[in-house]
This record gives structure tokens, sequence and C-alpha cells, in this order.
């Protein structure tokens, strides 16, 4: 596969998101932002995907979840997650921040990943461990 290969890969998927969408917004309260869930919005045309790694009272823990995924670096942990985009996801760790709870009541849930990819993220995140 070349380069350009991906770059038309890129291109079509963001012409996909697109499409005229009805966007509504439900108001959550902070017990309803959980670890291992994967919130979503868009910026520019694009969607921003963020998973909650782990959760403090007020701030959450997040990584960026990319969805091109042969871009992947050595920091990146490649995960499976169900998506109409796609199903290979990078989470970018080496991109993981804190944040307040409140900015992510403006996404919307997309979905959970699998327990054994929350552990292993969370691990990498703490220093317990490596990818």
């Amino acid at each position: 596969m070349e380069l350009k290969d991906f770059l038309d890969e890129y291109k079509r998927a963001l012409s996909m998101l697109k499409e005229d969408r009805l966007k509504v917004y439900r108001v959550k309260t902070p017990e309803e932002i959980k670890e291992g869930f994967v919130y979503e919005t868009e910026y520019e045309g694009a969607p921003v995907l963020l998973l909650v790694a782990n959760l403090e009272e007020n701030f959450a823990e997040v990584v960026p979840l990319s969805f091109s995924w042969e871009l992947a670096t050595y920091y990146d942990y490649i995960l499976e997650f169900e998506h109409p985009l796609r199903d290979t996801w990078i989470a970018q760790l080496d991109l993981a921040t804190e944040i307040p709870k409140e900015i992510l009541f403006q996404f919307n849930e997309r979905g959970r990943i699998k327990e054994e990819d929350l552990r292993i993220i969370q691990s990498v995140l703490t220093d317990e461990g490596e990818i």
C-alpha cells in the first residue's frame, strides 16, 4: 500500500462525515461519564473521539482516538471499537491529558472499549506497563 492510498482512504472517510446529520444534544450528569467509554463530537467536519481512561471527582483523563490507524507510532495502542467510520482505532497515549468532566457533557456517548484494552491503557498511563 502506498502513501497515496492512505490519503485517498482518509479523504473518503472525511467525505462520509460531511453528510447532513441532525445533531441532538442531551445534558449528562457527572455520574454518567464512565471509564472505558468513548465520547464523540465534531470539529471542522472531522470526528473527535475521546476515550475516558481514568476518572477523578471533577476531572477525566482522556485519550484521543484516531481513525487513521495506519499512521500509528510506537506510542500508540491499536484497538477495536465499533463505529460507523471504521472499527480499528489508534489510542494516542502520548496525547493523553486531563480535562474537566463538564467538557464531556456536550459530547455524544459512542460506546465502550473492551475491558482488557482499558486495563492495558490504564497500566501504560500510570507507568506500570508498556505497550
